[in-house]
Protein backbone atom coordinates (compact mmCIF):
# COMPACT_ATOMS: atom_id res chain seq x y z
CA UNK A 1 0.00 0.00 0.00
CA UNK A 2 1.42 3.37 -1.05
CA UNK A 3 1.40 6.39 1.23
CA UNK A 4 1.90 9.88 -0.13
CA UNK A 5 3.40 10.92 3.18
CA UNK A 6 6.76 9.66 1.95
CA UNK A 7 7.15 11.59 -1.30
CA UNK A 8 10.06 13.69 -0.01
CA UNK A 9 11.54 14.66 3.34
CA UNK A 10 9.46 17.82 3.04
CA UNK A 11 6.35 15.75 3.74
CA UNK A 12 7.70 13.51 6.49
CA UNK A 13 6.77 15.84 9.30
CA UNK A 14 3.16 14.79 8.75
CA UNK A 15 4.11 11.57 10.52
CA UNK A 16 3.58 13.56 13.69
CA UNK A 17 -0.07 13.90 12.76
CA UNK A 18 -0.25 10.26 11.76
CA UNK A 19 1.20 9.21 15.11
CA UNK A 20 -1.14 11.52 17.00
CA UNK A 21 -4.24 10.30 15.17
CA UNK A 22 -3.33 6.66 15.64
CA UNK A 23 -2.74 7.16 19.35
CA UNK A 24 -6.05 8.99 19.67
CA UNK A 25 -7.89 6.57 17.40
CA UNK A 26 -9.66 9.65 16.08
CA UNK A 27 -9.72 9.62 12.30
CA UNK A 28 -9.20 7.07 9.56
CA UNK A 29 -6.27 6.83 7.20
CA UNK A 30 -8.53 8.14 4.43
CA UNK A 31 -9.41 11.21 6.49
CA UNK A 32 -5.73 11.78 7.32
CA UNK A 33 -4.87 11.71 3.61
CA UNK A 34 -7.63 14.19 2.80
CA UNK A 35 -6.63 16.61 5.56
CA UNK A 36 -2.94 16.36 4.74
CA UNK A 37 -3.47 17.14 1.07
CA UNK A 38 -6.00 19.88 1.83
CA UNK A 39 -3.41 21.69 3.89
CA UNK A 40 -0.02 20.67 2.43
CA UNK A 41 -0.97 19.93 -1.17
CA UNK A 42 -2.51 23.31 -1.97
CA UNK A 43 -0.21 25.21 -4.40
CA UNK A 44 -1.51 28.51 -3.01
CA UNK A 45 -1.00 28.03 0.71
CA UNK A 46 0.62 25.86 3.34
CA UNK A 47 -1.90 25.37 6.14
CA UNK A 48 -1.68 23.55 9.46
CA UNK A 49 -2.76 19.92 9.50
CA UNK A 50 -2.68 19.67 13.29
CA UNK A 51 -5.85 18.91 15.27
CA UNK A 52 -7.17 21.81 17.31
CA UNK A 53 -10.04 22.34 19.73
CA UNK A 54 -13.14 23.96 18.24
CA UNK A 55 -15.47 25.88 20.53
CA UNK A 56 -19.20 26.35 20.22
CA UNK A 57 -22.00 28.43 21.71
CA UNK A 58 -24.94 26.77 23.46
CA UNK A 59 -28.02 28.43 21.97
CA UNK A 60 -31.68 27.56 22.63
CA UNK A 61 -33.07 26.34 19.31
CA UNK A 62 -36.17 28.49 19.70
CA UNK A 63 -33.96 31.47 18.76
CA UNK A 64 -32.66 29.78 15.60
CA UNK A 65 -34.08 28.89 12.21
CA UNK A 66 -33.41 25.19 11.50
CA UNK A 67 -32.86 24.01 7.92
CA UNK A 68 -32.78 20.23 8.24
CA UNK A 69 -33.39 17.58 5.61
CA UNK A 70 -35.87 14.87 6.68
CA UNK A 71 -33.32 12.33 5.43
CA UNK A 72 -30.57 13.53 7.80
CA UNK A 73 -29.43 10.67 10.06
CA UNK A 74 -30.44 11.27 13.67
CA UNK A 75 -26.87 10.47 14.69
CA UNK A 76 -25.63 13.51 12.77
CA UNK A 77 -28.38 15.80 14.05
CA UNK A 78 -27.59 14.77 17.63
CA UNK A 79 -24.05 16.09 17.24
CA UNK A 80 -25.57 19.58 17.25
CA UNK A 81 -29.02 19.32 18.82
CA UNK A 82 -29.34 18.20 22.42
CA UNK A 83 -31.76 18.76 25.29
CA UNK A 84 -31.51 20.55 28.63
CA UNK A 85 -34.55 20.44 30.88
CA UNK A 86 -36.54 19.12 27.90
CA UNK A 87 -35.66 22.19 25.84
CA UNK A 88 -33.72 21.74 22.54
CA UNK A 89 -30.36 23.49 22.31
CA UNK A 90 -27.93 23.75 19.41
CA UNK A 91 -24.14 23.67 19.48
CA UNK A 92 -23.20 26.59 17.22
CA UNK A 93 -19.57 26.11 16.03
CA UNK A 94 -17.24 29.10 16.27
CA UNK A 95 -14.84 29.36 13.36
CA UNK A 96 -11.32 29.27 14.90
CA UNK A 97 -9.96 31.97 12.58
CA UNK A 98 -12.87 34.35 13.08
CA UNK A 99 -12.34 37.49 15.13
CA UNK A 100 -15.52 39.37 14.20
CA UNK A 101 -18.70 37.39 13.57
CA UNK A 102 -18.76 35.36 16.77
CA UNK A 103 -18.64 38.67 18.66
CA UNK A 104 -21.64 39.92 16.66
CA UNK A 105 -23.56 36.86 17.88
CA UNK A 106 -22.58 37.48 21.48
CA UNK A 107 -23.64 41.12 21.18
CA UNK A 108 -26.98 40.28 19.59
CA UNK A 109 -27.93 37.70 22.21
CA UNK A 110 -26.79 39.89 25.08
CA UNK A 111 -28.51 43.08 23.93
CA UNK A 112 -31.66 41.71 22.29
CA UNK A 113 -32.38 38.50 24.17
CA UNK A 114 -30.54 39.06 27.47
CA UNK A 115 -28.60 35.81 27.00
CA UNK A 116 -24.92 35.45 27.73
CA UNK A 117 -23.06 33.21 25.27
CA UNK A 118 -19.74 31.75 26.35
CA UNK A 119 -17.50 29.55 24.17
CA UNK A 120 -17.40 25.88 25.19
CA UNK A 121 -14.79 23.42 23.92
CA UNK A 122 -16.27 20.26 22.47
CA UNK A 123 -15.14 19.53 18.92
CA UNK A 124 -11.80 18.55 17.43
CA UNK A 125 -11.16 20.36 14.15
CA UNK A 126 -8.81 20.25 11.19
CA UNK A 127 -8.23 22.97 8.65
CA UNK A 128 -9.00 22.61 4.97
CA UNK A 129 -7.71 24.72 2.08
CA UNK A 130 -10.60 27.16 2.60
CA UNK A 131 -12.83 28.34 5.44
CA UNK A 132 -14.35 24.86 5.76
CA UNK A 133 -13.20 22.91 8.82
CA UNK A 134 -13.34 19.16 9.25
CA UNK A 135 -14.82 18.42 12.65
CA UNK A 136 -15.28 15.46 14.91
CA UNK A 137 -17.28 15.24 18.10
CA UNK A 138 -15.66 13.03 20.76
CA UNK A 139 -18.78 10.91 21.27
CA UNK A 140 -19.31 10.32 17.53
CA UNK A 141 -17.12 8.10 15.32
CA UNK A 142 -17.51 10.05 12.09
CA UNK A 143 -16.18 13.30 10.62
CA UNK A 144 -18.06 16.07 8.87
CA UNK A 145 -17.42 19.47 7.37
CA UNK A 146 -18.56 22.82 8.71
CA UNK A 147 -18.91 26.16 6.94
CA UNK A 148 -19.35 29.10 9.30
CA UNK A 149 -18.67 32.83 9.24
CA UNK A 150 -15.12 34.09 9.47
CA UNK A 151 -13.43 37.39 8.78
CA UNK A 152 -10.34 35.54 7.56
CA UNK A 153 -10.29 32.79 4.96
CA UNK A 154 -7.75 29.97 4.83
CA UNK A 155 -4.20 30.50 3.64
CA UNK A 156 -2.92 33.88 2.45
CA UNK A 157 -6.38 35.31 1.76
CA UNK A 158 -7.69 37.86 4.22
CA UNK A 159 -11.10 38.78 2.80
CA UNK A 160 -14.19 38.17 4.90
CA UNK A 161 -16.53 35.23 4.29
CA UNK A 162 -19.68 35.72 6.25
CA UNK A 163 -21.89 32.64 6.02
CA UNK A 164 -25.26 34.25 5.55
CA UNK A 165 -28.75 32.90 6.12
CA UNK A 166 -29.39 32.92 2.37
CA UNK A 167 -26.20 30.99 1.66
CA UNK A 168 -27.33 28.25 4.03
CA UNK A 169 -30.79 28.20 2.49
CA UNK A 170 -29.38 27.96 -1.05
CA UNK A 171 -27.05 25.15 -0.06
CA UNK A 172 -29.86 23.23 1.60
CA UNK A 173 -32.16 23.65 -1.42
CA UNK A 174 -29.49 22.37 -3.81
CA UNK A 175 -28.58 19.51 -1.51
CA UNK A 176 -32.18 18.26 -1.22
CA UNK A 177 -32.73 18.62 -4.94
CA UNK A 178 -29.62 16.62 -5.88
CA UNK A 179 -30.47 13.95 -3.31
CA UNK A 180 -33.93 13.66 -4.85
CA UNK A 181 -32.48 13.40 -8.37
CA UNK A 182 -30.15 10.62 -7.25
CA UNK A 183 -33.05 8.72 -5.71
CA UNK A 184 -34.52 8.59 -9.22
CA UNK A 185 -31.40 8.11 -11.29
CA UNK A 186 -28.11 7.57 -9.38
CA UNK A 187 -24.92 9.15 -10.61
CA UNK A 188 -22.30 6.83 -12.03
CA UNK A 189 -19.33 9.15 -12.54
CA UNK A 190 -20.06 11.64 -9.78
CA UNK A 191 -20.35 11.73 -5.99
CA UNK A 192 -22.13 14.70 -4.43
CA UNK A 193 -21.36 15.65 -0.83
CA UNK A 194 -24.74 16.66 0.61
CA UNK A 195 -25.27 19.55 3.00
CA UNK A 196 -28.25 18.14 4.92
CA UNK A 197 -28.54 20.46 7.90
CA UNK A 198 -27.98 24.06 8.86
CA UNK A 199 -29.13 26.59 11.39
CA UNK A 200 -29.54 30.30 10.73
CA UNK A 201 -30.12 33.49 12.66
CA UNK A 202 -31.80 35.85 10.17
CA UNK A 203 -31.66 38.80 12.60
CA UNK A 204 -27.86 38.91 12.30
CA UNK A 205 -27.79 37.20 8.89
CA UNK A 206 -25.53 34.38 10.02
CA UNK A 207 -25.66 30.62 9.67
CA UNK A 208 -23.58 27.48 9.63
CA UNK A 209 -24.05 24.46 7.40
CA UNK A 210 -22.90 20.86 7.78
CA UNK A 211 -21.31 18.91 4.94
CA UNK A 212 -21.93 15.18 5.22
CA UNK A 213 -18.83 13.13 4.34
CA UNK A 214 -20.51 9.73 4.59
CA UNK A 215 -20.78 9.29 0.77
CA UNK A 216 -16.99 9.06 0.77
CA UNK A 217 -17.15 5.91 2.88
CA UNK A 218 -14.04 7.00 4.75
CA UNK A 219 -13.57 3.65 6.43
CA UNK A 220 -13.11 1.88 3.09
CA UNK A 221 -9.91 1.48 1.04
CA UNK A 222 -10.85 4.39 -1.19
CA UNK A 223 -8.90 7.64 -0.91
CA UNK A 224 -10.02 11.16 -1.83
CA UNK A 225 -7.68 14.03 -2.66
CA UNK A 226 -8.55 17.62 -3.59
CA UNK A 227 -8.12 18.14 -7.32
CA UNK A 228 -5.77 21.06 -6.73
CA UNK A 229 -3.13 18.68 -5.37
CA UNK A 230 -2.57 17.53 -8.96
CA UNK A 231 -1.14 20.98 -9.62
CA UNK A 232 1.19 20.94 -6.65
CA UNK A 233 4.70 21.02 -8.08
CA UNK A 234 5.67 17.72 -6.47
CA UNK A 235 2.48 15.77 -5.72
CA UNK A 236 0.96 15.83 -9.21
CA UNK A 237 4.19 14.61 -10.79
CA UNK A 238 4.65 11.93 -8.14
CA UNK A 239 1.11 10.57 -8.50
CA UNK A 240 1.54 10.28 -12.26
CA UNK A 241 4.96 8.66 -11.83
CA UNK A 242 3.82 5.92 -9.42
CA UNK A 243 1.15 5.08 -11.97
CA UNK A 244 3.73 4.66 -14.73
CA UNK A 245 3.62 8.06 -16.43
CA UNK A 246 6.48 10.52 -16.81
CA UNK A 247 4.17 13.08 -18.44
CA UNK A 248 1.83 14.57 -15.80
CA UNK A 249 -0.03 16.69 -18.38
CA UNK A 250 -1.01 13.60 -20.38
CA UNK A 251 -1.74 11.53 -17.28
CA UNK A 252 -4.07 14.10 -15.71
CA UNK A 253 -5.71 14.78 -19.05
CA UNK A 254 -6.81 11.13 -19.02
CA UNK A 255 -7.46 10.80 -15.29
CA UNK A 256 -8.83 14.21 -14.32
CA UNK A 257 -9.95 16.29 -17.33
CA UNK A 258 -11.81 13.49 -19.12
CA UNK A 259 -13.43 12.05 -15.93
CA UNK A 260 -14.43 15.60 -14.95
CA UNK A 261 -16.12 16.08 -18.34
CA UNK A 262 -18.01 12.80 -17.82
CA UNK A 263 -19.12 13.85 -14.35
CA UNK A 264 -20.20 17.35 -15.43
CA UNK A 265 -22.14 15.98 -18.42
CA UNK A 266 -23.92 13.52 -16.14
CA UNK A 267 -24.77 16.30 -13.68
CA UNK A 268 -26.15 18.42 -16.53
CA UNK A 269 -28.25 15.68 -18.11
CA UNK A 270 -29.61 14.06 -14.95
CA UNK A 271 -30.09 17.20 -12.84
CA UNK A 272 -29.83 20.21 -15.17
CA UNK A 273 -27.05 21.54 -12.91
CA UNK A 274 -23.56 22.93 -13.47
CA UNK A 275 -21.12 24.49 -10.96
CA UNK A 276 -20.65 28.22 -11.20
CA UNK A 277 -17.05 27.86 -9.98
CA UNK A 278 -15.61 24.68 -11.53
CA UNK A 279 -12.16 25.25 -10.07
CA UNK A 280 -10.11 22.47 -8.56
CA UNK A 281 -10.93 23.32 -4.95
CA UNK A 282 -14.56 22.30 -5.50
CA UNK A 283 -13.69 18.77 -6.64
CA UNK A 284 -12.13 15.70 -5.09
CA UNK A 285 -10.66 12.80 -7.04
CA UNK A 286 -11.34 9.24 -5.98
CA UNK A 287 -8.38 6.81 -5.83
CA UNK A 288 -8.09 3.18 -4.81
CA UNK A 289 -5.81 2.21 -1.92
CA UNK A 290 -2.75 2.31 -4.21
CA UNK A 291 -3.50 5.80 -5.52
CA UNK A 292 -4.86 4.64 -8.87
CA UNK A 293 -7.70 6.96 -9.97
CA UNK A 294 -11.07 5.21 -10.20
CA UNK A 295 -12.54 7.73 -12.65
CA UNK A 296 -15.08 9.17 -10.21
CA UNK A 297 -15.20 12.85 -9.24
CA UNK A 298 -16.61 14.34 -6.03
CA UNK A 299 -18.50 17.65 -6.08
CA UNK A 300 -18.59 19.81 -2.96
CA UNK A 301 -19.95 23.30 -2.17
CA UNK A 302 -23.60 23.28 -3.22
CA UNK A 303 -24.43 26.95 -2.69
CA UNK A 304 -22.68 27.89 -5.93
CA UNK A 305 -24.56 26.12 -8.74
CA UNK A 306 -26.35 27.02 -11.96
CA UNK A 307 -29.73 25.42 -12.72
CA UNK A 308 -31.31 24.93 -16.14
CA UNK A 309 -34.59 26.70 -15.43
CA UNK A 310 -36.72 24.91 -18.04
CA UNK A 311 -35.45 21.50 -16.94
CA UNK A 312 -36.06 22.33 -13.27
CA UNK A 313 -39.61 23.50 -14.05
CA UNK A 314 -40.27 20.30 -15.97
CA UNK A 315 -39.03 17.73 -13.46
CA UNK A 316 -38.90 19.29 -9.98
CA UNK A 317 -41.90 18.34 -7.79
CA UNK A 318 -42.29 21.96 -6.65
CA UNK A 319 -40.23 24.18 -8.98
CA UNK A 320 -41.96 27.48 -8.20
CA UNK A 321 -41.21 27.20 -4.50
CA UNK A 322 -37.61 26.16 -5.22
CA UNK A 323 -36.98 29.13 -7.53
CA UNK A 324 -38.75 31.67 -5.31
CA UNK A 325 -36.98 30.46 -2.16
CA UNK A 326 -33.51 30.52 -3.70
CA UNK A 327 -31.79 33.85 -2.98
CA UNK A 328 -29.91 34.15 -6.28
CA UNK A 329 -32.15 34.73 -9.29
CA UNK A 330 -29.18 34.66 -11.66
CA UNK A 331 -28.60 30.98 -10.78
CA UNK A 332 -31.47 29.96 -13.11
CA UNK A 333 -30.35 30.06 -16.72
CA UNK A 334 -31.50 29.10 -20.19
CA UNK A 335 -29.51 26.21 -21.61
CA UNK A 336 -26.59 25.09 -19.52
CA UNK A 337 -22.89 25.68 -19.12
CA UNK A 338 -19.84 23.48 -19.07
CA UNK A 339 -16.22 24.20 -18.31
CA UNK A 340 -13.44 23.85 -15.82
CA UNK A 341 -10.72 25.97 -14.21
CA UNK A 342 -7.84 23.66 -13.26
CA UNK A 343 -5.39 26.24 -11.88
CA UNK A 344 -7.78 29.08 -11.10
CA UNK A 345 -6.54 30.89 -8.00
CA UNK A 346 -3.32 28.87 -7.80
CA UNK A 347 0.13 29.18 -9.32
CA UNK A 348 0.45 26.60 -12.13
CA UNK A 349 3.14 23.92 -11.91
CA UNK A 350 6.10 24.13 -14.30
CA UNK A 351 4.68 21.31 -16.45
CA UNK A 352 1.44 23.21 -17.15
CA UNK A 353 1.24 25.92 -19.84
CA UNK A 354 -1.34 27.52 -22.17
CA UNK A 355 -0.82 24.98 -24.96
CA UNK A 356 -1.59 22.13 -22.54
CA UNK A 357 -4.67 24.02 -21.30
CA UNK A 358 -5.95 24.39 -24.88
CA UNK A 359 -5.35 20.70 -25.51
CA UNK A 360 -7.28 19.87 -22.34
CA UNK A 361 -10.16 22.11 -23.46
CA UNK A 362 -10.47 20.13 -26.69
CA UNK A 363 -10.49 16.83 -24.80
CA UNK A 364 -13.00 18.15 -22.27
CA UNK A 365 -15.44 19.28 -24.97
CA UNK A 366 -15.08 16.04 -26.92
CA UNK A 367 -15.78 13.89 -23.88
CA UNK A 368 -18.62 16.15 -22.70
CA UNK A 369 -20.46 15.82 -26.02
CA UNK A 370 -19.75 12.09 -26.12
CA UNK A 371 -21.28 11.61 -22.68
CA UNK A 372 -24.39 13.59 -23.55
CA UNK A 373 -24.88 11.30 -26.54
CA UNK A 374 -24.36 8.21 -24.38
CA UNK A 375 -26.78 9.46 -21.73
CA UNK A 376 -29.53 10.67 -24.06
CA UNK A 377 -28.99 9.09 -27.46
CA UNK A 378 -29.00 12.60 -28.95
CA UNK A 379 -26.39 13.45 -31.55
CA UNK A 380 -24.23 16.54 -31.18
CA UNK A 381 -26.41 18.20 -33.86
CA UNK A 382 -28.99 18.81 -31.13
CA UNK A 383 -26.43 20.33 -28.78
CA UNK A 384 -25.78 23.87 -29.91
CA UNK A 385 -22.76 25.77 -28.60
CA UNK A 386 -23.76 29.40 -28.07
CA UNK A 387 -20.49 30.88 -26.90
CA UNK A 388 -17.29 30.05 -25.11
CA UNK A 389 -14.90 32.02 -22.96
CA UNK A 390 -11.25 31.17 -22.38
CA UNK A 391 -9.05 33.05 -19.94
CA UNK A 392 -5.59 32.22 -18.72
CA UNK A 393 -6.93 29.78 -16.11
CA UNK A 394 -10.64 29.22 -16.81
CA UNK A 395 -12.80 27.85 -19.61
CA UNK A 396 -16.60 28.08 -19.88
CA UNK A 397 -19.00 27.23 -22.66
CA UNK A 398 -22.71 27.97 -22.95
CA UNK A 399 -24.93 25.40 -24.64
CA UNK A 400 -28.47 25.33 -25.93
CA UNK A 401 -30.53 22.36 -27.05
CA UNK A 402 -33.21 22.37 -29.73
CA UNK A 403 -36.87 22.20 -28.66
CA UNK A 404 -37.15 18.65 -29.95
CA UNK A 405 -34.01 17.63 -28.09
CA UNK A 406 -35.22 19.28 -24.89
CA UNK A 407 -38.56 17.47 -25.11
CA UNK A 408 -36.69 14.22 -25.67
CA UNK A 409 -34.42 15.01 -22.71
CA UNK A 410 -37.40 15.52 -20.40
CA UNK A 411 -39.12 12.35 -21.58
CA UNK A 412 -35.91 10.41 -21.07
CA UNK A 413 -35.74 11.65 -17.50
CA UNK A 414 -39.37 10.77 -16.80
CA UNK A 415 -38.97 7.36 -18.39
CA UNK A 416 -35.60 6.76 -16.79
CA UNK A 417 -36.12 3.01 -16.59
CA UNK A 418 -37.30 2.75 -20.18
CA UNK A 419 -35.35 2.16 -23.34
CA UNK A 420 -34.52 4.90 -25.83
CA UNK A 421 -37.11 3.47 -28.21
CA UNK A 422 -39.78 3.95 -25.54
CA UNK A 423 -38.76 7.56 -25.20
CA UNK A 424 -38.84 8.01 -28.97
CA UNK A 425 -42.41 6.69 -29.00
CA UNK A 426 -43.31 9.22 -26.32
CA UNK A 427 -42.19 11.97 -28.67
CA UNK A 428 -44.48 10.90 -31.50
Amino acid sequence: MKYLYFIKPYFCFCLLLLSYCQSQGSISRQMRELIFHETKGNPSANRSDNPEPISFFEIPEKHLYPLISPQTPSSLISVFRYYKNNEPYVRWPIHPEDKVYYFDLKTYFRNKLKLSLNPIDGFIGYQSASRTYYLQAPEHPFSFGIKASTNRTGGPWSFEKKHTSSEARDGRLASDYLSWVQSLTPFKNLIVLPEPLAWAIPEVDQSFIVRDLSPLNLNSDLIYLPAFTLFHEEIGVYLAKINGSLDPSEYWENHYVIPLARAMAELAIKAGVQPDSPHSQNFLIEFDKNFVPTGRIVLRDLSDLFFNKAFLEAIHPNPKEFINTHSQTDRFINGFMSGFAPVHGSPPPTWFNPSIFYRWIGQFDEEYEKQIHLLTGLSSDYLLAQSSNISIDRYTKKWQVSKKAFHFWIQLHRLKNSSLSDCEKALE
